[in-house]
């Protein structure tokens, strides 16, 4: 399990066309935490719980404004990332999604939902947060379902390039100038309320 993280502050990022090359299309690692031996960070403090549980990976958060991390311990270069989120039960505030070309707690990058519409993409390097969204804030998409209760997140780092995929429909692309290999994972942190909890389950990496 990876410790809270500070929270992002804002730097404005141009957008970015996406990536000419063909996306990776072939399967390289999947998991559907139906074996709680599989290799994933696991842990639990007065903070934070990460385990598994009935076939899905459960992040726990029982403080606001904290952020918590999960992953296999693997390492990938140019990939394509898909998770199922179970949002039932998850407070509308929490942010969710995937993180990939993980070095470190201080440095990869992740792209992240709300329950209600806004979308993220971040970019921690040497523990500063920089936002590549929204101008240097999240933004809003129409085209993400607002109040569903299970999301279908994918995430493509591929080249220089990060694009972000809400149940199959392309939500934005920005650039990867600085890293483009590491390890992968999930996240969810809390803004401004006090607990959440999110269940992720179908984990796939593309090459």
């Amino acid at each position: 399990r990876v410790p809270p993280t500070p929270k992002p502050t804002a730097t404005r990022v141009l957008p970015t066309p996406r990536p000419t090359s063909t996306p990776p299309t072939v399967i390289i690692y999947e998991d559907d935490f139906s074996d709680p031996a599989s290799g994933w960070a696991t842990g639990s403090d007065a903070e934070s719980t990460v385990d598994y549980g009935a076939g899905q990976i459960n992040i726990n958060i029982y403080n606001s404004d904290m952020l918590t991390i999960t992953t296999p311990r693997k390492n990938f270069s140019d990939v394509m990332i898909e998770t199922t989120v179970d949002t039932s039960g998850t407070d509308s505030e929490t942010w969710f999604g995937i993180v990939c070309n993980y070095k470190d707690p201080k440095n990869y990058y992740l792209a992240a939902i709300k329950s209600y519409g806004y979308y993220s993409i971040l970019e921690l390097k040497d523990n500063q947060w920089k936002w590549l969204t929204g101008g240097g804030a999240p933004a809003y998409s129409q085209r993400i379902a607002v109040d569903a209760t299970s999301y279908k997140l994918g995430l493509l780092c591929f080249q220089n390039v990060l694009t972000l995929w809400v149940d199959g429909v392309h939500i934005i692309s920005r650039t990867n100038a600085t890293s483009s290999s590491g390890d992968v994972g999930l996240t969810a942190w809390t803004e401004g309320q006090s607990k959440t909890k999110v269940r992720f389950d179908d984990f796939k990496v593309f090459q």
